[in-house]
């Protein structure tokens, strides 16, 4: 997968290697039966982040992303670097509010979980 988002940045057909990194994560999906990690599902949104895509490609780092059990800071990233070299700077603003809420609430129950296991303890 890495090597198909290297190929996206640097040949004429970038969105052929895009799609092709893509498929490897349905193959892994579908056929094998294994769910790609964090690493492999970035490997992808950086294939289709760096092709001439714009908009479009933007659009599906963005589905990618979504479809995610637990994205990266760096999945988050990609997404909004890829909208913001297609031109979607408005796209890009409302997916880092969206990351830094998601981040604010993690927190928040994060720390709901240490006062309450603390709690638990002295109890």
């Amino acid at each position: 997968i890495a090597a198909f988002a290297n190929a996206a940045q640097t040949c004429e057909s970038g969105i052929l290697m895009a799609q092709k990194a893509d498929a490897l994560i349905s193959r892994m999906r579908d056929r094998m039966g294994v769910e790609p990690d964090d690493y492999s599902f970035n490997g992808v949104l950086l294939a289709w982040s760096r092709t001439s895509g714009g908009m479009s490609s933007a659009r599906h780092c963005e589905s990618i992303l979504r479809s995610m059990r637990n994205p990266t800071n760096v999945s988050w990233s990609t997404v909004i670097n890829a909208y913001t070299h297609a031109g979607g700077a408005l796209e890009a603003a409302g997916l880092l509010k969206e990351m830094e809420d998601r981040a604010r609430d993690s927190a928040r129950h994060q720390s709901s979980n240490h006062a309450s296991n603390t709690l638990s303890i002295v109890v």
